[in-house]
């Protein structure tokens, strides 16, 4: 499946060994396989 990822600067990702990253480091647009997982969060 195809993600395209809009959102504020202070969004963040979550990486698969727990870390997380600022989502802009990402290009916006992501593939998921079947059974993965995209995790976002952001801070106030």
């Amino acid at each position: 499946m195809k993600v395209k990822l809009e959102g504020h600067l202070s969004l963040n990702r979550v990486l698969k060994d727990g870390t997380s990253v600022p989502a802009q480091a990402y290009i916006n647009t992501l593939e998921v396989d079947p059974g993965d997982v995209l995790i976002f969060y952001w801070k106030n």
